[in-house]
């Protein structure tokens, strides 16, 4: 025989050698699985204030699909949460009485629960999209002035049992027109999701 007689077979053995190999590897042992340690401490600041938004994990099997709930909340992002709202607060608010403070707490906590706004504080504040929803995270006076204690733990108690848990629009001199007007408060003017997206 001439190589020519086995030139249509060649490409088709080769595919089946390779075949092989591939099976082969596929086939060998990953190796002995360690489950990784846990590294979420939570404490009891935590346990007591706050709620952590849970997520569902979808993990799919050959046989079945199984859901799973996990805490995506770390202490970490808990603390710095809580600054940044503290720090928001004490920017918006921090001449105003103790209720315009809450109300101001509450707005922003309302938008982490509410399907209309993002759901975390941290993405609450940052918001600017379709429009900057709080000036101070872009004007620079965010972090100028540093929270008082009580802030702090107003933001703990509106965690546990808000003061308001309907506000969720606020705004100087007029009522923001995006919301229902409810109720003025120092200078702030509050107001509540429209009727019709409730």
């Amino acid at each position: 025989m001439h190589f020519e007689e086995y030139a249509d077979i060649i490409p088709q053995i080769l595919l089946f050698l390779f075949a092989i190999v591939v099976i082969i590897q596929l086939n060998q042992p990953l190796g002995a699985y360690e489950p990784a340690e846990e590294t979420v401490d939570v404490t009891e600041v935590m346990e007591t204030y706050w709620e952590p938004i849970e997520t569902e994990t979808v993990v799919e099997t050959e046989t079945e699909t199984e859901e799973t709930e996990e805490t995506e909340i770390t202490e970490e992002d808990f603390y710095d949460s809580l600054e940044m709202l503290a720090y928001c607060t004490m920017a918006e608010a921090g001449n105003q009485c103790e209720e315009g403070k809450r109300l101001v707490i509450d707005t922003i906590l309302n938008r982490v629960d509410n399907e209309y706004f993002p759901d975390t504080v941290e993405a609450v504040i940052m918001q600017k999209d379709p429009a900057v929803q709080f000036t101070v995270a872009y004007n620079g006076t965010l972090y100028k002035y540093e929270p008082s204690e009580d802030i702090y733990t107003m933001i703990r108690e509106e965690i546990k049992e808000r003061t308001n848990d309907k506000v969720i629009y606020f705004t100087a001199g007029r009522y923001n027109p995006s919301g229902e007007p409810w109720q003025q408060v120092g200078d702030h003017y509050f107001s509540y999701i429209r009727k019709e997206l409730q």
